[in-house]
């Protein structure tokens, strides 16, 4: 018997300082707050445990926040809670991702998350310039980048991630050329590559709200976006998502499960869950979070719509290079892709927003398209019945 799928995230909200365009659900705290905060988490993974027996886990993320910003001893308690949930297994590879900032690692760390089975990191570079990093609020400089780097390599892992950002304050082409050019010299085997949104809430948001952010204008941004994709490519990185780029083999498990519609459990403050044909979320107050016991929020689960999920099929689908199989569209849905939307799709494909594979089975959004992506989503709303 085919056991289900399930991808599990764990949230760790801690970070050393916070960044001036954050709008993650995640704040610096005391050592006593952290400890108690890995201590509900395993109490969490252990209330799961029985009920995702029947899963198979097919990738694990522990994202934050910085979760090496936690101290070994936490680390250790972490890894129970990992292993209350899932037992490594020689004979099936399972991806398994933990976010890391420079300068919050050592090879203490490195070796408790290795004996926690973790064989994928993702380093928080953002930008190869110490000049930009500093405008981001980072702690870091791109020496502790390469540090980090020499880290995983003497602790052989060496599948590791490198997030960069476009259209920083202050940044231009050249010096983003230059980021470019220092990451992949130290031969990450993927790279995510965001541009800056300004979320409200974050400090960035204030400042330009007040004309105090000097960011490049939107032909530059889209400028850097080209750059990214060509220069990329040329390394040996293809681009199989908005924002994502991997050597063969290498795209990201995890995130592929949230663009394809598979099961995920998202544990600890805040975390959110697509499971089962429901959407949840945790509590997001860490007081309550600390105090409350386990549950599975029945109460506050809200099941997908067959309207939501053939919309999210399509959004989450044409993120990726990919695009969305309409086969399998009509098979998951029991309709006829092509009718349901027969006025917006061959608009869509004439102004060179969408393209086909020459199957006429797939749809992916093109150059143009991506630029402005969701505009083009927006046409594949559904009206309500």
């Amino acid at each position: 018997m085919t056991k289900k799928k399930v991808a599990i995230y764990l949230h760790i909200p801690f970070c050393v300082q916070k960044c001036y365009y954050c709008d993650f659900l995640s704040a610096p705290a005391e050592e006593r707050i952290k400890t108690l905060y890995v201590e509900a988490l395993l109490r969490e993974c252990e209330y799961w445990k029985e009920r995702i027996s029947d899963y198979e886990v097919t990738s694990l993320f522990v994202g934050g926040g910085t979760p090496t910003s936690l101290s070994v001893g936490q680390l250790q308690t972490l890894q129970k809670a990992v292993m209350s949930l899932y037992q490594p297994d020689k004979t099936r590879h399972v991806e398994f991702t933990v976010e890391m900032n420079p300068g919050t690692v050592d090879a203490d760390k490195l070796s408790v998350l290795k004996e926690m089975g973790v064989n994928r990191v993702s380093v928080g570079l953002q930008s190869a310039d110490d000049a930009e990093l500093q405008r981001l609020g980072r702690i870091h400089s791109f020496a502790d980048f390469l540090r980090t780097v020499d880290l995983l390599h003497k602790a052989s892992l060496t599948n590791f991630n490198v997030d960069i950002m476009a259209a920083l304050p202050g940044q231009n082409i050249a010096s983003y050329r230059r980021t470019l050019q220092a990451v992949t010299a130290v031969s990450p085997a993927h790279i995510s590559a965001y541009s800056l949104i300004l979320e409200e809430g974050t400090a960035f948001f204030a400042q330009a709200k007040k004309g105090l952010l000097d960011l490049p204008d939107e032909d530059t941004e889209r400028k850097m976006d080209e750059i990214t994709e060509e220069y990329l490519a040329d390394c040996g990185y293809h681009r199989y998502e908005i924002s994502n780029y991997a050597k063969n083999g290498q795209e990201c498990v995890h995130n592929t499960t949230y663009w394809r519609m598979g099961d995920y459990l998202g544990l600890g403050l805040g975390a959110s869950s697509y499971f089962e044909g429901a959407r949840f979320q945790n509590e997001t107050e860490l007081s309550v979070y600390l105090q409350e016991l386990p549950q599975d929020h029945s109460g506050l689960r809200h099941v997908v719509t067959k309207k939501e999920q053939m919309e999210e099929f399509v959004f989450l689908g044409l993120r990726m290079t990919s695009g969305i199989s309409l086969t399998e569209y009509n098979k998951w849905f029991s309709t006829d892709f092509r009718k349901q939307y027969q006025t917006v799709l061959p608009m869509l494909l004439e102004n060179n927003l969408l393209a086909e594979n020459e199957n006429r089975d797939r749809i992916y959004l093109t150059k143009r398209g991506r630029d402005v992506s969701n505009a083009v989503l927006a046409e594949f709303l559904l009206e309500e019945e």
